[in-house]
């Protein structure tokens, strides 16, 4: 997007741009991971604020100039306008926008009050970022043009950026900044997630003892130098095999939420199992039952709709009908993995990983031997 823009507003051809992002990204990223995890949340924060204060200006551009059908509450009038298939993209594109709530858990080693203020946190994020993004999204809509918002798919330019180049003039690239800002903040957010769940199972075993080790920082230091490599080769060799803009939308929009779905639906049948069991007391017929059974059906109606890897008239385009085979595959080499760990005798392999979240202190303490 960025490379576009440079090309449209300054005829400046960068076709380089994206290789150069990631080679300099990467270790960035790692660089504030091995400081501390405050350096690096604090980066987000800061980053995640200034992005949201820029979405928030573009909206209220977009309010203050509305396109055909001016400023109009019929965007929330679902009527007969909800058609199925519908629903099922914004659910699709819903879980790729919003996941990631769920890596506060592995961060609670290093949170203070971590019972109180984990929960708390992540609650509330989801609270205000969902009525930031209905409102911010009502924003931009309604300068596109409520009446024409049909011809959003085949606009040439994202709409924040048509009223950002409209409106804003000169400091258009304040949207592109925000972009950035995003992009940033997110690569922060998931690496720190990523290296504490290695780091707590090389400490537990499940992983080489290696990735236990903390730099004098008190930062997983083998753990961050994993994911900085992993992260150059996938973003290296993916995107010149098939291109920045086609490799980004086949890994975090296809791959991401169907192996993310795949996730919270197995997260969701082993919450009735383990509330039904082990924590009978607590068992919640709403929360433990109810809840679980209709996200779960949501999810999975909403990706038979979006993903049909077997379809025979209106298959998505190659690379984009692979998603499902690499998921597939992704699924079957863990398989492979845990049935070599419980041949092998290795059963506490498993337990062991488990306790990366910190999810049995009783059961930790037994394992590693003190609390």
């Amino acid at each position: 997007i960025l490379a576009g823009q440079l090309q449209e507003h300054y005829g400046l051809s960068v076709p380089w741009l994206w290789w150069a992002c990631i080679a300099v990204g990467a270790p960035a990223v790692a660089f504030l991971q091995y400081r501390g995890i405050k350096i690096s949340a604090r980066t987000v924060v800061v980053l995640g604020a200034a992005e949201m204060a820029i979405v928030l200006a573009l909206a209220i551009t977009g309010f203050a100039n509305p396109g055909p059908g001016g400023v109009s509450l019929g965007v929330f009038n679902f009527g007969n306008k909800l058609a199925l298939s519908g629903f099922a993209l914004a659910v699709v594109l819903s879980v790729q926008g919003l996941t990631g709530w769920e890596a506060a858990a592995p961060l609670a080693e290093e949170t203070r009050e971590p019972r109180r203020n984990v929960p708390r946190s992540v609650m509330i994020s989801i609270i205000l970022l969902g009525c930031f993004l209905v409102f911010t999204f009502w924003g931009v809509i309604t300068g596109f043009g409520v009446n024409t918002v049909g011809r959003l798919i085949n606009s040439p330019v994202l709409p924040g950026l048509g009223l950002a180049d409209k409106y804003w003039g000169a400091v258009w690239w304040l949207v592109m900044a925000a972009f950035l800002s995003s992009t940033l903040a997110v690569c922060i957010a998931t690496a720190n997630v990523g290296t504490r769940m290695w780091y707590g199972m090389g400490r537990s075993g499940s992983f080489p003892k290696a990735f236990a080790k903390v730099s004098r920082h008190q930062t997983p230091v083998t753990a961050i130098i994993a994911q900085m490599c992993l992260s150059l080769a996938s973003g290296l060799i993916i995107g010149a095999w098939f291109g920045a803009d086609v490799s980004f939308f086949f890994i975090d929009g296809l791959i991401l939420v169907l192996g993310v779905g795949f996730v919270y639906v197995i997260a969701n049948v082993a919450v009735v199992r383990y509330y039904l069991t082990e924590r009978r007391a607590e068992f919640n017929v709403f929360k433990h039952v109810v809840f679980p059974v209709i996200s779960t059906a949501v999810l999975v109606y909403a990706v038979a709709i979006s993903f049909q890897p077997l379809c025979t008239t209106t298959c998505p385009a190659s690379p984009y009908n692979w998603a499902p085979v690499v998921d597939g595959v992704w699924l079957l080499l863990g398989i492979g993995v845990l049935i070599f760990y419980w041949s092998r005798g290795r059963d506490d392999w498993l337990r062991n990983a488990g306790l990366a979240l910190g999810e049995a202190e009783e059961e930790k303490e037994r394992v590693l031997g003190g609390p």
